[in-house]
Order: C-alpha cells, then sequence, then structure tokens
C-alpha cells in the first residue's frame, strides 16, 4: 500500500463529510449560545466582536482535530503494531506515558515536541492569562493561544509523528514487496 492509499483509507470521503458537518452543527451552536441574553453570571472580562470568533473557532477546532487524530493515530498503530496485543498496551494513559511510549514506539527525538506544546506551551498561557489577562484583548488573545498553540498544537505534532513512522515502514514494506516479484 503506497502513501496515496494510506491517506485515502484515514482521509475518507464519509470521514472528511462527517467532520464538515460536526463543524458546521457546532459553530451553529457555538454562535446561538454566544448570542444568548443572559447567563448563569457575568465575566469581569468580557470578550466580544472578532476575538469571541477567534475563541469559538479554536474550541471547534479542537473538538475537530481530537477525532481525526484518534482515528489516524489507530491507523498508524495498525501498521506499526500489527499484532493486536502490543497494540493494547500501546495506548496511553498520561502526557508522561504519551511522551515514552511514543518515544519507545517511535524513536525519534521528535517525541519531545509533543509535552512542550501540550504541557509547556499550554501553562505559558494560563500564567500570562492569571498574570495579564484582565483586558479583554489580552484574555481574548492569551485563551486563543493557550488552545492553537498549545492544545492543537500538541494533538497535531503528536498525530503528524506517528503518522509519518507508518507511511515509511508501509512504504518500505511496499518497496520490498515489489522487489520480490
Amino acid at each position: 500500500m503506497n502513501s496515496d492509499q494510506s491517506l485515502n483509507k484515514i482521509l475518507s470521503r464519509n470521514l472528511i463529510i462527517i467532520v464538515c458537518c460536526f463543524l458546521i452543527a457546532l459553530g451553529g451552536f457555538g454562535y446561538i449560545l454566544t448570542t444568548l441574553p443572559g447567563g448563569a453570571t457575568q465575566s469581569p472580562v468580557c470578550i466580544e466582536g472578532g476575538w469571541k470568533l477567534g475563541l469559538i473557532i479554536t474550541h471547534i477546532l479542537t473538538f475537530a482535530l481530537i477525532p481525526l487524530a484518534m482515528r489516524v493515530f489507530f491507523h498508524s498503530l495498525d501498521i506499526l503494531l500489527p499484532d493486536s496485543e502490543s497494540k493494547d498496551q500501546a495506548i496511553f494513559g498520561s502526557q508522561l506515558g504519551l511522551s515514552f511510549r511514543g518515544y519507545r514506539l517511535l524513536e525519534t527525538w521528535k517525541i519531545i515536541l509533543f509535552p512542550l506544546f501540550s504541557v509547556g506551551v499550554n501553562l505559558t498561557f494560563i500564567f500570562l492569562l492569571d498574570q495579564y489577562g484582565t483586558e479583554p484583548v489580552t484574555n481574548a488573545l492569551f485563551h486563543i493561544l493557550h488552545d492553537f498553540g498549545g492544545t492543537e498544537a500538541g494533538v497535531l505534532i503528536f498525530t503528524w509523528l506517528f503518522y509519518q513512522k507508518a507511511l515509511s515502514k508501509d512504504n518500505s514494506a511496499s518497496e520490498l514487496s515489489s522487489k520480490t516479484k
């Protein structure tokens, strides 16, 4: 199987349609929630205008990215660990577990980028929010960067590393089988 076939298995037409519908529905839901009058409590920092839209978009991206990343991750595990017992042992439970087991499977230093972004960048922006997030613009900006630069970047890095490893293993197997024919 070549990389195009692997990509088509992961990004099937049905998955793309489901993700698009999910994004549209979640976007509409987010918009409705932000325009409802009242609310439980009034926030000391009011995020309005384009900043509110940016915050909604980063949260929607997180909800769409995680199921897509899980699909890529599990498909990559099928290629990297064909027997189900090894696959069961590869399921990770924490940031430390993800990084350590990820390193053992991928055998690359690049796995350190995952906790650096998903934990380090997140905590940095949470600190900045606590210290400097009292203004509406900085509050919105730090929230967006916390989601996009931390959570989403960490998930994308982790997923990309596994996908690249699975593609290289899959391509090596394809080249080996074509040479033996």
